[in-house]
């Protein structure tokens, strides 16, 4: 099977802030000024006594200001956070982790990755009863549904975090393109279009525009690929 050239390419937590510092100075400064309020109290209430307020009162009123200083900048630094989480939505992003499925469940490998005959393969061949439909591995988004060359009919699948998931040699496509998938939704029916000399499915993976060995990926996400198993049926 050709593999690039005739499809081409398919390229595709917010931590929570620490409390300020300023936020415990401000806890500090009305303890202090608290204290100075029934020290001024006392003082007066004491017979025989005359209190001087003006320090006690200057005091206060600088905390006051302090404070009010320290409540703006609170409220500044609250809004740079804000805009810093609008700003980076990817980093609560977790393209990786729900669910994983096999593509298909009954099926044999007949060509692994990197291997098919004296040519190297970017993905995997499993070899399954024509018309049986396959499934997607995962939720995404199609980005390609039509016929794509050496791979006959193909579906590319975007899961997020420049990953793709390529399923070719389709029969028939029950999918469109940008439409949205969860994982085990029916996608297409297994065929031999394209290059195919028997029905099979081709499934490969990409990572960053690359194809990857789609058994390590799928085995870190409790998918043995190679096995037909997955966690899901234990």
């Amino acid at each position: 099977m050709s593999s690039r050239e005739d499809r081409g390419r398919y390229r595709g937590r917010r931590r929570a802030p620490t409390p300020p510092r300023t936020r415990y100075a401000a806890v500090g400064l009305t303890a202090f000024v608290g204290a100075g309020v029934v020290a001024l109290g006392t003082a007066a209430a004491l017979p025989g006594t005359s209190a001087d307020t003006t320090g006690l009162t200057a005091t206060n009123a600088s905390a006051a200001l302090t404070l009010g200083d320290l409540a703006d900048r609170q409220a500044a630094s609250d809004r740079a956070n804000r805009a810093t989480d609008r700003a980076n939505p990817a980093a609560v992003d977790s393209p990786d982790t729900g669910l994983w499925l096999l593509p298909l469940r009954t099926y044999t490998v007949t060509s692994a990755f990197g291997g098919h005959g004296a040519s190297a393969h970017p993905g995997m061949i499993l070899a399954a009863r024509e018309g049986v439909p396959f499934v997607a591995s995962h939720a995404g988004t199609v980005v390609l549904a039509r016929w794509a060359g050496g791979t006959g009919n193909t579906i590319v699948i975007d899961v997020g975090n420049g990953t793709r998931i390529v399923y070719g040699n389709s029969a028939r496509l029950m999918v469109k393109e940008g439409q949205h998938v969860e994982a085990g939704d029916v996608i297409g029916l297994v065929g031999s279009t394209g290059y195919a000399f028997s029905s099979q499915l081709y499934y490969e993976v990409e990572r960053s525009g690359t194809a990857i060995d789609p058994v390590p990926f799928l085995l870190s996400r409790g998918v043995d690929l190679a096995q037909a198993k997955q966690a899901i049926d234990s």
